[in-house]
């Protein structure tokens, strides 16, 4: 599966995904809403006999103090929907077929590859999911683009969830899920967040 087909995967079951969260974070707004203006109604019938000014005035700190609360738990619930919507991918990456998963790992070797002559460092799973063939097969790409098809198998492996990292000397090529998905993330977050929350988008555009 090519990268490209990846990350549209990865943005089309992030939109189904968060059809569900979304309506979740909507009702958890409304019911925010519903129970602080609930909360001034009450302040304001407990005072109203000092005053009907002091009364007012009073209700509508609690108006602004409740109206802060609910921003700050949406802002919450939304940046949790993201980083749910983003950790879902990391599993899904991590969890393809076998043949899917090593054609995705060989991709990001032969894009990653500098001279060929590098050594492939991937998780103790992962060590077990490519072998002596996706290495070669990993090679003869190297060889068709004009590299050395020197790549070999780092002897120690890494804490990764998913994918590689290339070595050459000190210098370190991290093609892991999880800093790959990262900088997906940074460029598309704002992308998702329109379609997860357009009434957001809405209010900042009035």
């Amino acid at each position: 599966m090519a990268l490209e087909d990846i990350l549209r995967k990865i943005k089309g079951e992030a939109i189904a995904e968060a059809e569900r969260i979304q309506a979740e974070a909507r009702a958890e707004q409304e019911r925010l809403l519903a129970a602080g203006q609930a909360k001034a109604q009450e302040v304001g019938d407990r005072i109203r006999s000092a005053g009907q000014a002091l009364a007012q005035d009073t209700r509508r700190r609690e108006l602004a103090t409740a109206s802060v609360e609910v921003r700050r738990v949406v802002l919450s619930a939304k940046q949790e929907v993201l980083s749910e919507v983003f950790e879902r991918a990391l599993t899904q990456l991590a969890d393809l077929p076998d043949d899917e998963y090593r054609a995705l790992l060989a991709e990001l070797a032969v894009r990653a590859a500098v001279t060929g002559r590098e050594q492939v460092a991937v998780s103790a799973r992962d060590r077990s999911r490519l072998d002596d063939q996706w290495l070669a097969e990993v090679n003869a790409k190297l060889a068709a683009r004009g590299l050395e098809p020197g790549l070999t198998f780092s002897g120690a492996t890494r804490n990764l969830r998913g994918g590689l990292v290339l070595l050459a000397g000190d210098i370190e090529i991290n093609c892991s899920f999880e800093r790959t998905l990262a900088a997906v993330r940074e460029q598309l977050e704002p992308e998702v967040a329109a379609m997860l929350f357009p009434d957001a988008v809405e209010e900042a555009h009035q």
